[in-house]
């Protein structure tokens, strides 16, 4: 999954930005196995190194690019999920829209085989709070079917909803204040964190 959109900056706001810090990183553990799936180029994986230590890496991703740049970095990759390994935290940032739903089941009972019991699960998403919003979402081609709190809270039934918040990948100033003012959330994603149980 290319993650063109973000921004080194951007990215790092995703865990080191006050609130993700606390919610991604404070749930990470030292020695954790996390698997990213749509790693893109591991961004996700070096701010994790920076604050927890001894973690083992694996990235997936449908984009070559991703192979050569995880590889180069240091980390491992896997090709499928076809693995027969046990993960402490999986995350998915900007995928779930991605996927139909026949394949987001797939996903979900693969992630469910993957997950250790007490595993975490990081989800983020696009956020539509109103029918505006949800337009801009159909402009990109790619995206497949948006999810709120509710949709996510069926399809990861099995699991407890630990976090959920919101945050900008943009970090426009105006448009957070705006968003502020108008006491709503547009182009602001959904940071979902589950455990399972």
């Amino acid at each position: 999954m290319n993650h063109a959109w973000m921004s080194k900056n951007d990215s790092e706001s995703l865990v080191d930005f006050e609130k993700g810090k606390k919610l991604c990183l404070g749930f990470i553990n030292d020695g954790s196995k996390i698997l990213d799936i749509g790693c893109g180029d591991a961004r996700f994986f070096d701010i994790v190194k920076k604050s927890v230590k001894n973690c083992e890496f694996y990235g997936n991703d449908i984009e070559k690019e991703s192979e050569k740049i995880i590889k180069k970095k240091g980390y491992n990759f896997l090709k499928n999920l076809d693995v027969n390994k046990k993960f402490d935290v999986i995350s998915m940032f900007e995928l779930i829209e991605h996927l139909d739903y026949d394949n987001l089941l797939k996903m979900t009972g693969r992630i469910n085989h993957l997950l250790k019991k007490k595993g975490l699960l990081i989800i983020s998403t696009p956020n539509f709070p109103n029918l505006e919003e949800l337009n801009h979402f159909w402009d990109n081609a790619q995206h497949k079917r948006p999810y709120n709190k509710a949709a996510l809270q069926r399809l990861f039934a099995g699991y407890t909803l630990l976090k959920h918040t919101y945050f900008c990948p943009q970090l426009n100033p105006v448009k957070v204040l705006r968003n502020i003012i108008l006491g709503f959330k547009p182009f602001m994603n959904q940071l979902f964190i589950f455990q399972k149980n």
